[in-house]
C-alpha cells in the first residue's frame, strides 16, 4: 500500500476542518439559544420575586431578624389568595417541565454529537478507502497501458513475419521448382 499523497492528505484534512467548523457553529448555535432560554428564565424569576414582595409574601428589610420574617411569612401565607398561589404553583410545574424538557434536549443533543462523531470516524474510513481504491485503480490502468503497449508491438511485428516467412516459402518453393524442373 502507497502512503497517502499530499493530494489525499489535504483533502482529509480539509474534510476534518469542514467538519469542526460545522460542529463549532452548532455548539454556538446551541450556547445562544441556551442563554436565551436562561435569560428567559431569569426574567420569570425576577417577575415572580417582585409578584412576592407586591403580595406581601417577603419582605424588603432582611435585618429586622427571623421573628420578621417569620412574621412576613405568616403574614403572607394569610394574604395570598388561592388564586395566586395555584398561579405560583402552576408556573412552578411549568418551569419544573421546562427544565425536564432541557435536561432531555441536552441529552439528545449528546447523542447527536456522539453520532456525529462516528459518522466523522466512519466518513474518514469511507474517504480513506476510496482514495486507497482509487490509488490501486491508477496502477493498474499504468500496468494495462504498458501491456496494451507490448500487444501493439506484437501484433505489428506478427504481420511483418507473416510476410517475410511467406516470402521465405515462395522462395524456397521457386528453388526447389528450378531444382527438380525438367530439362528440355
Amino acid at each position: 500500500m502507497k502512503p497517502p499523497t499530499a493530494n489525499a492528505v489535504l483533502a482529509a484534512k480539509n474534510v476534518q476542518r469542514g467538519l469542526a467548523a460545522k460542529i463549532q457553529e452548532t455548539s454556538g448555535l446551541f450556547r445562544k439559544k441556551q442563554k436565551v432560554y436562561m435569560d428567559r428564565l431569569q426574567g420569570h424569576a425576577i417577575k415572580n420575586q417582585d409578584l412576592l414582595i407586591a403580595s406581601g409574601a417577603i419582605s424588603l428589610h432582611g435585618s429586622e431578624g427571623m421573628s420578621a420574617v417569620e412574621e412576613d411569612m405568616a403574614a403572607s401565607r394569610s394574604q395570598l389568595s388561592t388564586q395566586v398561589q395555584q398561579q405560583m404553583d402552576a408556573q412552578t410545574q411549568e418551569r419544573t417541565r421546562e427544565l425536564a424538557d432541557i435536561a432531555k434536549n441536552i441529552a439528545s443533543l449528546a447523542d447527536l454529537f456522539k453520532d456525529l462523531s462516528s459518522l466523522v470516524i466512519e466518513q474518514g474510513t469511507i474517504l480513506d478507502s476510496v482514495e486507497y481504491n482509487i490509488e490501486r485503480t491508477a496502477d493498474a490502468m499504468e500496468g494495462a497501458v504498458k501491456e496494451l503497449k507490448i500487444a501493439q508491438g506484437y501484433q505489428r511485428n506478427t504481420g511483418r513475419r507473416q510476410c517475410i516467412f511467406f516470402l521465405i516459402l515462395l522462395i524456397f518453393a521457386a528453388i526447389v521448382l528450378l531444382i527438380f524442373k525438367p530439362r528440355n
